[in-house]
């Protein structure tokens, strides 16, 4: 296991997921413009609708997709490299996987939440977390869907890091 251990987002994905919204863009357009005969205008309309947003979210993930997504050091876990969003191992107390309509997300359990929220800097990020944290638990968590390895590995890597450098 390297001591430091960086994770970035899959490009074919990402791809994927622009052609995915694309294709949806299409059918919605040319739905709503000709009206062919499988569906309504209003699922036409959504169809658009839905199409464009993944369309978009597609292109902006591919170009604001440099560097890594995480990164794992033996200081601890940095979730969100562009704003270095850093958390150490020894805050920590666990991993979990949040199921919300088959969309699974890891969850960063932390041993003192409540600390660690007041040690962020950041009056609009404190205040992001507190919101988060009542849905799910916990500020941090981890959305696996466009990162270049699987849920289960990333859990597995973690859960090591976890245990190698979370005693200190």
């Amino acid at each position: 296991m390297e001591d430091k251990l960086e994770i970035s987002n899959s490009k074919n994905k990402t791809i994927g997921l622009t052609i995915f919204g694309a294709l949806l863009t299409f059918v919605g357009y040319t739905q709503s413009l000709f009206g062919l005969v499988y569906f309504s205008k209003g699922i036409s309309y959504i169809f658009l609708g839905i199409g464009i947003l993944v369309l978009i979210g597609g292109v902006v993930s591919i170009f604001a997709s440099k560097g890594p997504a995480i990164i794992l050091t033996k200081e601890g876990l940095n979730y969100n490299p562009k704003i270095n969003a850093f958390v150490k191992w020894t805050e920590i107390a666990g991993f979990t996987d949040y199921n919300l309509n088959n969309h699974h997300t890891i969850l960063v359990r932390l041993k003192d939440v409540n600390a660690f929220i007041e040690k962020q800097e950041d009056e609009k990020l404190k205040k992001k977390m507190t919101l988060v944290l009542k849905v799910r638990e916990t500020p941090i968590s981890i959305d696996p869907f466009l990162l270049e390895i699987s849920r289960d590995k990333l859990k597995e890597t973690l859960h090591e890091y976890l245990v190698k450098y979370g005693n200190n």
